[in-house]
């Protein structure tokens, strides 16, 4: 939200989108990107057709960010690391993240489950993969790999730095989480029709 937008914190928001279904425009993705999916997901998760909040695409959450501060739309959701400069700037403020644990950039935004009881989370994610039918010493070698880099110092300490956290899921655990994360926002873009 613009830091002079009137609503305290997420509850209230979603309360006025509820009440004014279409009043409020949001951005900060393209049709079917992730901010899209979040929050289309979240009304979802809350009992607010996701209808209620039109999309005005755009190319990311820059453009997306640029939009709100200049009135264009009133909601943005985007990750906090995107968002910083404009948070810090006193141009626009978070309401909540979407993630189970406070951000440690912003540790006095709350989180979705805090401020309203909700199970949704979404943040942004990296993996890396490789072709089906991998061999499993080259997969255990390449995990160990990865596994190394994530818990390096260098690489946490960078990613702290920019506002991200850093989570190592091994082949089989993040195979889990691409197949729930498939299913979640399969279910969300039904709900918002770009999916059957």
């Amino acid at each position: 939200m613009r830091a002079d937008a009137p609503y305290k914190n997420v509850q209230d928001l979603l309360a006025a989108i509820k009440a004014n279904p279409g009043k409020f425009k949001a951005s900060g993705t393209g049709r079917g990107g992730i901010w899209h999916l979040a929050i289309a997901g979240l009304l979802r998760d809350q009992k607010i057709d996701p209808a209620a909040l039109p999309r005005v695409p755009s190319n990311g959450a820059a453009p997306g960010l640029q939009d709100m501060v200049a009135g264009g739309v009133e909601v943005a959701p985007v990750s906090l690391p995107e968002a910083r400069s404009l948070i810090d700037a006193g141009k626009v403020k978070s309401l909540a993240i979407m993630n189970d644990k406070p951000s440690a950039l912003y540790p006095n935004v709350p989180t979705v489950k805090a401020a309203l009881g909700s199970d949704w989370t979404m943040a942004a994610w990296r993996g890396i993969v490789a072709p089906k039918g991998i061999p499993n010493d080259v997969r255990d070698k390449l995990a160990a790999s990865v596994r190394k880099v994530a818990a390096s110092k260098e690489y946490t300490d960078f990613m702290a730095s920019r506002g991200f956290g850093v989570i190592y899921a091994g082949p089989d655990e993040f195979g889990r989480f691409m197949a729930k994360a498939d299913a979640e926002l399969g279910a969300t873009m039904k709900a918002v029709g770009i999916a059957k």
